[in-house]
This record gives structure tokens, C-alpha cells and sequence, in this order.
């Protein structure tokens, strides 16, 4: 009688792990910044009148405002557009997420959380794409 036998935990495991992290930090990150880009238009500049839509649109759609960690398997995209004028500590991206009425904010936006729950196949794809590209 024949034996297969796989060794997930040394042989599988290991390699697979590598492959999720190093996706997350393309494929999926690269799916993110799109989907969070489109989610900032649609619901912050598309929401003002056209007067101030594009007020700060340069700005905020910029790759540079979106800081980016992979660690293990986890990836985190913090956006950290500045403030104009003053900084008094307090993130754009929180003045905007919270409604922040002292701000004068018209009430909460949490674009980044409603961004990236309505685009969860997207990004499961990306996902699976590069797992593809790696061999799996």
C-alpha cells in the first residue's frame, strides 16, 4: 500500500505564509489604495458642492498620504493627509471619519470602513491573484 503524506506545518505552511505577505503587500495593497482613493472621492469631495470639491482632491488621492505597513499577515493603511493651517494634532483623515463638528463637519464619513467593506471581493481577489502570480 502506498503513503502520501503532506507536511503542511514544515513544508507547506512556511512558504504559503511568505506568499500571503508578500500579496498583501502588492496585489492587495495596490487593490486598497484604488478602492480607498475612489471611496474618498465618492463620499468627501463628491459631497461638497462643486465650489470646494477639488479644494484639496491633489492632496488627499496621493499615494503619499496613505502610509502603508505589512507585518506578518496583516497589512494596515493608515491615511495621513495634513491639516491646513494648524496642526492641533488631530488627523484630517479623523476630522473627516468622525464628523468632527468643531471642524465644522456635516457629520461622521467613515469613508476608509465603508471603502474597503463594500470592496471585499475586490480585494479578495488581489488576494487570490497574487497567490496566483507566486505559484499557488
Amino acid at each position: 500500500m502506498g503513503v502520501f503524506t503532506i507536511e503542511y506545518q514544515q513544508t507547506i505552511r512556511p512558504v504559503l505564509e511568505s506568499a500571503v505577505i508578500d500579496a498583501l503587500s502588492k496585489e492587495v495593497k495596490e487593490a486598497a489604495l484604488t478602492v480607498l482613493k475612489k471611496s474618498a472621492t465618492e463620499r468627501i469631495y463628491d459631497a461638497y458642492s462643486p465650489k470646494y470639491s477639488h479644494r484639496r482632491y491633489d492632496i488627499n488621492t496621493d499615494d503619499e498620504v496613505y502610509e502603508t505597513i505589512t507585518t506578518g499577515n496583516q497589512l494596515t493603511i493608515t491615511a495621513i493627509p495634513p491639516l491646513q493651517g494648524t496642526d492641533y494634532g488631530v488627523a484630517l483623515s479623523d476630522v473627516i471619519s468622525d464628523g468632527l463638528t468643531n471642524y465644522n463637519m456635516p457629520s461622521p464619513r467613515p469613508w476608509m470602513d465603508e471603502g474597503i467593506e463594500e470592496n471585499i471581493e475586490e480585494l479578495e481577489s488581489a488576494l487570490a491573484r497574487g497567490l496566483h502570480r507566486q505559484g499557488f
